[in-house]
């Protein structure tokens, strides 16, 4: 195992072979498969290496319900979700719904859907789907925050700060859900696998959004509206904080490889199409919409990154397996705070989401 991962505590046995084992599946998908020339992805790419991707550059080649974004949230009404919950106490959100039927969807053989189309779905979804714009975030970094927004965070109880976090957390993942809803083929998927997956790797992919919100020279990330410094965040206890630390730390190490977003959203849509995760059922199909996608990837680093071969499969290869492994820690920890405060609510899908089930073997 990599001395990455034994910064994150200490773990059971079952984790630590889950992640060595997960480590080796990560590398034999990254660094297994034979080149993609690259004149199938200059036939057809929307993008190039200058991170200035738009939505609205071209038509996707998928019809899917419009996402409002941010606005959603601000509005008080919060996308749809495959989960059938009840309004939390703590937020006003309103029940979340099914998922409609995957009637119309993208084509079902996963072999016939063309490169550069699943590249653009995934990049558009990916855009339209981002809690803020580039120029938002730009705009964000460039303002301090106020002495009372810093304040407001440095006096907050732990439950309070608990709180804050949950519904910060829930809101991206509902973005996240919409994200993977119009990822081809997703909605294909028994619906629930299509569960299983989001429990599985929701946290995962808003770890990979986050490189999106952090600013490694001020060591701040966006909570809220404003780039907040995380050394506000003082009422987490030790463990709390050593989890906050390795998130922070993986972020740091992605920001290295200096992907773009359409890189990142990819990065996204592979990681959440993982077969191995606990509950799938018809993990085969699973596999092989996540290796078309892990193609689709492979052709952007070799026409975005050419001067480092297949280095950056390798190194990302090594990386992912924390991101479960922090996604296990994060549950951990969670339930620790909630048997110690069993009296704290979050919100609906927080709880539907990030329980026990869905990242232990049954």
């Amino acid at each position: 195992m990599s001395r990455d991962a034994v910064k994150f505590g200490r773990m059971s046995k079952k984790q630590r072979e889950r992640v060595e084992d997960e480590a080796n599946y990560h590398k034999q998908r990254l660094t297994g498969y034979p080149a993609m020339s690259p004149p199938l992805y200059e036939q057809t790419s929307p993008t190039n290496n200058n991170n200035n991707y738009s939505p609205g550059t071209y038509s996707s080649p998928f019809q899917y319900p419009p996402v409002n974004g941010y606005a959603v949230y601000t509005n008080g009404s919060p996308p749809t979700t495959p989960f059938k919950t009840s309004p939390s106490p703590t937020s006003p959100e309103p029940p979340c719904q099914p998922l409609p039927s995957p009637d119309a969807q993208p084509p079902k053989c996963t072999e016939d859907i063309d490169l550069g189309l699943l590249t653009k779905a995934i990049a558009d979804a990916h855009s339209r789907t981002c809690l803020f714009t580039s120029e938002q975030v730009e705009r964000m970094r460039m303002q301090q925050p106020s002495p009372e927004q810093l304040a407001a965070y440095q006096n907050m109880s732990h439950e309070q700060l608990w709180r804050e976090i949950a519904e910060k957390l829930t809101m991206a993942v509902q973005q996240i859900i919409e994200f993977c809803k119009m990822v081809p083929g997703f909605m294909n998927l028994l619906q629930d696998d299509q569960i299983m997956l989001l429990k599985g790797g929701s946290f995962e992919v808003a770890l990979l959004r986050l490189c999106h919100a952090f600013d490694v020279d001020s060591d701040s990330v966006i909570f809220g509206t404003a780039y907040i410094p995380l050394d506000v965040f003082r009422n987490l206890n030790e463990d709390e904080k050593l989890l906050m630390r390795n998130i922070f730390e993986f972020a740091r190490g992605l920001i290295t490889f200096k992907l773009n977003e359409t890189e990142i959203a990819l990065l996204s849509a592979m990681v959440l199409m993982n077969p191995r995760r606990v509950g799938v059922k018809d993990a085969p199909i699973i596999q092989k919409l996540g290796e078309r996608i892990e193609a689709a990837l492979k052709v952007q680093f070799q026409c975005n990154h050419p001067e480092l071969g297949d280095q950056l499969s390798l190194h990302l290869s090594e990386k992912l397996p924390l991101l479960q492994l922090l996604s296990a820690r994060h549950i951990d920890i969670l339930n620790k705070f909630k048997q110690g405060n069993p009296g704290v609510l979050f919100p609906a899908l927080h709880k539907e989401l990030f329980s026990q089930e869905g990242f232990d073997s049954p």
